[in-house]
């Protein structure tokens, strides 16, 4: 009778370890099984693009600061009214730089009909632009107001290269408005298109 009950109890636990073990399997992931799947969302985000600045306007943009830094330079009224463009401009320019500018590092491989899944990443920024595109056109208003009184004090003094200079800034904000911005936001649209977002 003995060795009988110790038999059922032997199978029970038995059976009651396999019921166990696969009730374990099947129950929603605990802290372990979560942090490994923060792992791979985190080696998803890694896998998402982040397009650079097109390198012509990243020197186009580093040219133009070192021709303002040294219209300030150049003292006087002209120097005055450079620094005024100069506080202007940085503030927009650091905008441009976070999101309006590096959606168009991907227009090679857009334009090749190349759209992968990790270039959703790219649709914050753009989504960001076309939000943004009144207060970026705004501050390009107030950086062409503040270009033309830099070009007359250099006019009045007789500094005729930072006349050019304003010009030349002037007509790279007219290209922002005319082809980049739209090109940017485009991008995205194209990106959100293929994806099916």
């Amino acid at each position: 009778m003995k060795s009988a009950v110790s038999l059922r109890g032997i199978i029970a636990i038995m059976c009651g370890s396999v019921f166990a073990f696969l009730f374990i399997q099947f129950l929603p992931p605990g802290k372990e099984a979560m942090k490994s799947a923060g792992a791979l969302e985190e080696i998803r985000k890694d896998q998402i693009v982040k397009p650079k600045i097109p390198q012509s306007l990243k020197l186009e943009h580093e040219e133009l600061h070192a021709e303002l830094a040294k219209a300030i330079k150049a003292g006087g009224d002209t120097g005055s009214a450079a620094e005024v463009v100069a506080k202007l401009l940085h503030p927009h320019f650091v905008k441009e730089e976070e999101y309006g500018l590096p959606p168009l590092g991907l227009l090679t491989q857009l334009a090749e009909g190349k759209v992968t899944p990790e270039m959703e990443g790219v649709l914050e920024m753009t989504d960001k632009l076309k939000a943004e595109l009144p207060r970026m056109l705004e501050d390009h208003h107030n950086i062409v107001a503040a270009l033309k009184k830099l070009s007359a004090a250099a006019e009045k003094e007789r500094k005729t290269e930072y006349v050019r200079f304003a010009e030349k800034l002037m007509s790279h904000a007219q290209n922002e408005e005319e082809v980049l911005y739209p090109a940017a936001i485009l991008a995205g649209e194209y990106i959100k298109l293929k994806l099916n977002k």
